[in-house]
């Protein structure tokens, strides 16, 4: 077996036992849908009844859909440590020789497809309780996936690294402190983003789309580096 070939179904191997890991719980299904849901009605009743403008809608669907995809992400990756730190299974995988980087990269993967599940509930919830379902064209939903994509890599980009080193403290909390500081980019510059499509169905100014596409590049290829010094930190 070549080592690009050994590489591959070493990264397709862990991508697969995150996820059953992550499925198998059903705490966790639980905690997302009902917090899912719990967001989407509160953000609604807090705006009340009285019919909202077409802009209105869109920003209240943009603030529902940030704040319920930052808190759940967080609660996944509270999942993820206690896993990890539970059963050792980090450092039974380290043990098989298995690069620190690739560990990190089939994490991040992992987190990235479970996150984007949770999105697909999210949004048409979001879009439904905020009455701007029917104003989003096909175009506006090819540039929201895009949009919830990069948000989604940023985020995992960074909470893998921190939920990591969290993780070797012993410390959930820990990780709620560190982690939202740093996400605040990706969460503001999203939020804009998704805004400008559901308004004006555009990507609005190219700053906050390319602080979207830097945040995630930089944290991801830097991680990717260091992620051995975070594991045996």
């Amino acid at each position: 077996m070549s080592a690009s070939s050994n590489y591959i179904s070493q990264a397709t191997w862990l991508v697969r036992k995150d996820l059953s890991l992550h499925f198998r719980s059903k705490n966790l299904l639980a905690q997302v849908f009902v917090f899912s849901l719990l967001v989407v009605l509160v953000f609604n009743f807090a705006f009340g009844p009285a019919p909202l403008s077409p802009n209105n809608q869109g920003r209240l669907a943009s603030s529902i859909l940030w704040m319920a995809f930052a808190f759940v992400g967080t609660i996944t990756l509270n999942r993820s440590v206690e896993i990890d730190r539970t059963h050792g299974g980090l450092e039974a995988i380290r043990l098989t020789g298995i690069d620190a980087g690739l560990i990190y990269l089939a994490k991040v993967v992992s987190s990235v497809i479970w996150l984007t599940g949770v999105q697909l509930i999210i949004t048409p919830l979001a879009l439904l309780f905020s009455e701007a379902l029917d104003q989003v064209s096909g175009l506006a939903v090819l540039k929201l996936i895009a949009v919830l994509s990069l948000g989604t890599v940023g985020f995992c980009s960074v909470g893998v690294t921190l939920s990591t080193m969290s993780g070797r403290f012993g410390s959930e909390s820990l990780l709620t402190v560190i982690l939202f500081p740093l996400i605040f980019p990706v969460i503001m510059a999203g939020a804009r983003c998704t805004t400008f499509i559901l308004t004006t169905n555009t990507f609005g100014n190219r700053f906050w789309l390319t602080l979207l596409v830097t945040y995630g590049l930089v944290f991801l290829s830097s991680s990717y580096l260091l992620f051995e010094f975070v594991i045996e930190g």
